[in-house]
């Protein structure tokens, strides 16, 4: 589960830097695949973080802060779907 916090983290990084290539063909695809991504990542965390807190260095998610992942990542893939044609 530490793989799975290291990944909400960089995911959205990479698919920001993705955006930022020129030609921006790729750009809403990257959005809706990182969005995704990271909604199955937030989705997979919940089952491990309700058993303990998951750290790793200072990433540490426990019960409470996933339900406030879980929620940030569901709007952000609702806000990317409806935007992203």
């Amino acid at each position: 589960m530490k793989a799975v916090l290291v990944a909400l983290t960089v995911l959205p990084l990479l698919g920001a830097l993705l955006s930022l290539l020129p030609g921006r063909r790729i750009a809403p695809a990257a959005s809706v695949t990182v969005g995704v991504a990271c909604l199955g990542l937030a989705l997979a965390l919940v089952p491990a973080a309700s058993k303990g807190p998951v750290a790793l260095s200072f990433l540490r998610a426990d019960a409470i802060s996933v339900v406030f992942v879980l929620g940030t990542c569901l709007l952000g893939c609702a806000w990317v779907s409806y935007r992203c044609p």
